[in-house]
């Protein structure tokens, strides 16, 4: 498919688009989002000049312009226009979360992760899907681990806990380790028994950890009487 073509088996998104007079990168989003308007690529497309509604910045949490919403992504600041246009065209796959999710922990913008997961909480079970790769890049690892630990005993941890159980039989000791800590980070006592295994794991890491979370849930539940 080139730029300039629709794909007709996925819908089209819908746009949001907020701009400032004196953003310097606002003109270019704005007249590449306008001509996919007119090329059927964007469904609906909605601008909002935030100096004539400021209250809308603050709204939605603006930190930058120009601000973007594809579907249900959100992207701050300069963007090519390749940039918005593949994401035009991926907004409807049905890996576009997780491709949205990795991208914004590469490139370090963990905020707007956690911001999509808290929209959208069934989405964490997807950290746990790029935690398979053992050899990812290492802006990814840390990401996914500064997003579980913000959103530790968090009732939006409970979606991830079974694929997280899975991880701990990986063949890659590594992986083994890392779901064995964010377990520890639900404070789910019932778990400790499911974390048992780690004590007897042949990677010492491994083992270790499973130590320190078993500790740290007994830890949570005698503190909580």
């Amino acid at each position: 498919m080139t730029e300039n073509e629709v794909d007709k088996g996925r819908k089209s998104p819908a746009v949001l688009l907020l701009i400032s007079t004196h953003c310097a990168h606002c003109a270019a989003a704005l007249q590449i989002v306008t001509a996919m308007v007119k090329q059927g690529e964007i469904a609906e497309l909605n601008i909002v000049n935030l100096e004539q509604k400021p209250e809308v910045a603050e709204a939605m949490g603006v930190r930058a312009v120009p601000w973007m919403r594809i579907g249900e992504l959100v992207f701050e600041g300069q963007m090519t226009q390749q940039a918005i246009r593949d994401w035009i065209d991926r907004a409807g796959a049905q890996d576009a979360e997780s491709g949205y999710l990795s991208e914004r922990l590469v490139e370090g913008d963990v905020n707007q992760a956690i911001a999509y997961i808290r929209k959208h909480p069934e989405s964490i079970t997807l950290l746990v899907e790029l935690m398979k790769d053992a050899d990812a890049r290492i802006n990814l690892k840390l990401g996914i681990g500064v997003v579980f630990e913000e959103f530790a005993t968090d009732p939006v941890m409970d979606a991830a806990v079974p694929e997280l159980l899975a991880l701990l039989k990986h063949e890659d000791a590594r992986v083994r380790a890392d779901a064995c800590h964010y377990l520890s980070l639900t404070g789910r006592a019932e778990l400790v028994e499911k974390l048992e295994p780690c004590l007897s794991d042949d990677d010492a890491t491994v083992r270790e950890i499973g130590r320190e979370s078993i500790a740290a849930l007994q830890d949570r539940a005698d503190s909580n009487g």
